[in-house]
């Protein structure tokens, strides 16, 4: 039955609602840190100032969404992707000078940030798909990521509100220069 409604649901406007709550999650969460960590730089403001900017100006324009998510997926993503580019710009910016990266890099990763970034977000994942699995939700049927052979959708669905605990954890480790080259 949780099955058959997750299927229901990802067909409606009630999907995109859950969708378009999850990235809004996820840019409040991403503001919310950078609001922490100009605070303690003030020194630093104009390095915060165009991506918050950017953040505050996505964060309007998926709350403003409406229809099914099959109409609004290009947009949703269009706008997680402006604001990751200027999210993780700032994070950049605050990094070590010999730790500085151009933005993200997946398989492989570029740099160290990334390839730390990336094994938090592995570690995320699989207690993602756990929940899922334990809630009786299939983690192969998402929402916003399309449904793709091997791949779990719900999963890349689900994470988006909780990548700032990666984010945090991977920013201070850096920051706070407990890393080495």
């Amino acid at each position: 039955a949780i099955r058959r409604r997750q299927l229901e649901i990802a067909e409606t406007d009630e999907g995109l609602t859950i969708i378009r709550e999850w990235a809004l999650k996820k840019l409040r969460n991403q503001l919310d840190f950078l609001d922490q960590l100009s605070r303690r730089r003030p020194e630093k403001e104009d390095v915060f100032t165009s991506p918050v900017a950017t953040l505050v100006n996505c964060l309007a324009r998926i709350t403003e969404l409406s229809g099914t998510i099959d109409e609004m997926r290009g947009t949703i993503m269009g706008l997680e992707g402006n604001a990751g580019r200027a999210y993780f710009g700032c994070l950049s910016d605050l990094m070590p000078q010999e730790f500085r990266f151009e933005g993200r890099s997946r398989q492989p990763a570029k740099d160290e940030f990334n390839a730390m970034l990336n094994y938090a977000y592995g570690v995320l994942y699989s207690q993602v798909e756990r929940a899922c699995i334990i809630a009786g939700l299939d983690p192969f049927v998402g929402f916003l990521h399309t449904d793709n052979y091997n791949k779990k959708s719900l999963v890349f669905d689900m994470i988006e509100p909780f990548r700032i605990l990666a984010d945090r954890c991977v920013a201070f480790l850096f920051t706070g220069r407990k890393v080495r080259k």
